[in-house]
């Protein structure tokens, strides 16, 4: 997997050897490995991972609710309760309207493409 697009703050899913599966917050990245804050099942556990253990996590409409986006009718695009910014979700990919947006399949990419473009960080209600 190439972890060049993740960064402090994005989601990942994690199996490491021998450990329990979880859904993971990074905190710090270092050359070789994360300093990651487990969210579920272990809330707050920290620990270290090598790249080899993570996952990302592909983008879903449970995702897009999870960030606080609603589902418009019948045109496919999603707004923030800020009103923010507009998503135009296709079922697999998506893109923020009205910017120079790239297209994200995944929460880490969605969480990256945000902040480039409103310069805040989106959190999800998990």
């Amino acid at each position: 997997m190439n972890i060049e697009g993740f960064r402090e703050g994005n989601l990942i899913k994690v199996y490491p050897e021998g450990h329990q599966e979880g859904l993971l917050a990074i905190k710090e990245v270092f050359g070789s490995s994360f300093i990651c804050e487990m969210i579920s099942p272990r809330p707050g556990y920290l620990f270290r991972t090598k790249h080899s253990e993570m996952n990302a996590i592909p983008l879903t409409e449970d995702w897009l609710l999870y960030a606080g986006y609603l589902k418009e009718e019948g045109d496919g695009v999603w707004t923030d309760d800020l009103g923010t910014v507009s998503f135009l979700w296709s079922g697999n990919k998506g893109t923020f309207q009205n910017h120079d947006s790239q297209p994200v399949g995944y929460v880490h990419e969605f969480q990256n493409e945000y902040e480039r473009l409103t310069g805040e960080r989106i959190y999800f209600a998990i």
